[in-house]
């Protein structure tokens, strides 16, 4: 997997190099305990494919979710194992007992475009930064919820807000910032982290 997205329209979008065998329409999918069946194969020229040989680029259709960047895509039924590469998210009664477990930390909700951005955007947090959820795809009312149970800024990577989520998350006092640039996320942060220090030290 090159690529990795969810499209609004045509779902989770996988980008793909075949490098052995040949993938074709019908074809059950695994990968890495995420399973599907190849409903398109799209070519890079845009052209719809029947069957795909060794060495060939194309987007894929039909899998159940969106996959990670780098990983093996096999052709049989998913067995599902743990992943350590993805964030799991907390359902809003677990993100508000672990807000109060870790209240030294600064609390994020983390919205990317694709997975390889957000895999980037993860990897290079900072230490005292406590991630509720994260995801690829639209900001969603559903993220306007969970960051407002534990007081957290929704923080986007090239991501779509909707107009109605804007709203939404104004009547609920949510912050939603969108960022352009991996590094200039990055040294918001680190500034809100010595804010935060600074804070507590004048209080102390």
């Amino acid at each position: 997997v090159i690529e990795s997205l969810l499209d609004k329209f045509r779902g989770p979008v996988a980008s793909i190099v075949v490098k052995k065998g040949k993938l074709s329409i019908g074809d059950k999918l695994n990968c890495e305990g995420i399973g599907g069946k190849v409903k398109a194969l799209i070519s890079d020229s845009g052209l719809q494919l029947k069957t795909t040989l060794p060495s060939t680029p194309v987007e894929i259709l039909g899998l159940e979710k969106v996959v990670p960047v780098g990983a093996t895509i096999k052709s049989g039924e998913p067995i599902a194992i743990s992943s350590t590469t993805s964030t799991p998210f907390l359902s809003p009664l677990e993100a508000l007992v672990e807000s109060r477990k870790k209240k030294d930390k600064l609390r994020v909700v983390i919205k990317a475009d694709v997975a390889g951005s957000l895999e980037a955007v993860l990897a290079n947090l900072p230490e005292k930064v406590e991630v509720i959820s994260s995801g690829t795809g639209e900001v969603t009312e559903s993220d306007v919820k969970t960051a407002k149970i534990v007081g957290a800024p929704i923080l986007g990577f090239n991501t779509k807000v909707s107009g109605q989520v804007t709203k939404f998350a104004e009547r609920e006092g949510v912050i939603i910032q969108n960022y352009r640039v991996i590094y200039e996320l990055l040294d918001d942060l680190t500034d809100a982290i010595a804010g935060i220090a600074q804070e507590k030290e004048k209080s102390r």
